[in-house]
């Protein structure tokens, strides 16, 4: 089955768009098409879109959000996958990072950064979609089941079945345990860094980081 840009030229497409009434489109985009010199053969047709011939995976999506822009139709940006492949159901692609790869949190958080500063002259592109139907990788596995802490001053604790032992409650520093109505420390990435542990499935925490580090680009943008 062929869709978009393998069928029809962006320009078409776009005028579509606005022309059946649509103000605003969701749309898409994966981690590895940033990093991605070449787009996948037979991903476009180039008869019908000669200029889009010899762009990488982030100047098409150039074009496209510019296209959009000239037919007054806004954007919503969506990281919608890690790698770029149909995604549904429980799979890789259900967490925002990707053990074992390039695709940590830390690069999650530094390609948004990138996309909102490569985007900020568009008055169009007017949101950021985090992350697309954040849920488990593995369903045998319960304790690295994506979750969300019920309040900013509880610990997060991640779901647990019958076959899963109770997950550890964040560590508490040995100096401060005697301590009554110490406070127990949050999971957290330290000095910026990688989650450990269960923090690293906690996407209160992890949408959190994000959206800081977005509204800090943003601001320091504007001081420059």
């Amino acid at each position: 089955m062929r869709f978009a840009l393998q069928v029809r030229p962006l320009k078409s497409l776009c005028e579509a768009v606005a022309f059946m009434g649509f103000t605003v489109v969701r749309l898409p985009w994966s981690n590895e098409m940033l990093h991605t010199p070449k787009v996948p053969q037979g991903a476009i047709d180039y008869e019908e879109n000669p200029e889009l011939e010899g762009k990488s995976p982030l100047e098409v999506l150039d074009a496209v959000v510019d296209g959009l822009g000239r037919a007054k139709v806004a954007v919503i940006l969506n990281n919608h996958t890690t790698v770029g492949q149909w995604s549904g159901g429980v799979e890789p692609n259900g967490l925002w990072f990707l053990n074992g790869t390039r695709y940590t949190e830390v690069a999650w958080v530094a390609d948004w950064v990138a996309l909102a500063e490569r985007y900020r002259g568009r008055s169009w592109v007017v949101g950021y979609d985090l992350r697309n139907e954040v849920r488990p990788t593995d369903m045998l596995r319960a304790s690295n089941w994506p979750f969300w802490r019920s309040s900013p001053g509880e610990a997060a604790t991640p779901p647990t079945t019958s076959t899963d032992k109770p997950a550890d409650k964040p560590a508490t520093p040995r100096s401060s345990r005697k301590a009554r109505g110490a406070k127990k420390e949050q999971p957290k990435a330290q000095g910026g860094g990688e989650p450990e542990g269960k923090a690293c499935f906690d996407w209160a925490r992890a949408s959190g980081r994000c959206a800081r580090a977005l509204v800090a680009s943003q601001s320091e943008a504007g001081q420059s």
